[in-house]
């Protein structure tokens, strides 16, 4: 897992968005990483949740939750063990496992794609 969050510079290489401000918190072992283009915490652009798997949790299981939680979510081929894409109201999301890691990002640009969120979980694998 990521000790600490992509740098503003590595979001707007993968989404194509100007976002200059990351705030990074930890929220019961996960890293929590918010972007935001004014620095104002009250307008979140992006959102980068990183946690372990809890234990005893497979492929398949972890699979199905996310299929419940995102009824539009799509696989996405090639990105770490699976991977969905999805869109919720005005949002658009990418949730991966990969190692025993589980990242969920979601961003209400629409401009990002699905195309871009694969790009920005590339780069949080490539660590």
């Amino acid at each position: 897992m990521p000790a600490q969050c992509l740098s503003p510079d590595d979001i707007t290489l993968a989404l194509h968005l100007s976002i200059p401000h990351v705030y990074q918190t930890e929220v019961s072992g996960a890293l929590d990483c918010t972007y935001y283009a004014n620095g104002s915490a009250d307008s979140p652009e992006v959102n980068v949740l990183i946690a372990a798997l809890p234990g005893g949790t497979t492929i398949a299981s972890w699979e199905a939750g996310t299929k419940n939680a995102n009824s539009s979510a799509l696989f996405v081929p090639g990105v770490g063990d699976a991977a969905f894409f999805f869109t919720t109201g005005t949002l658009n999301g990418l949730n991966f496992i990969s190692d025993g890691v589980a990242c969920n990002m979601y961003t209400g640009k629409s401009t990002a794609d699905q195309a871009h969120l694969v790009a920005l979980a590339e780069s949080i694998l490539e660590g």
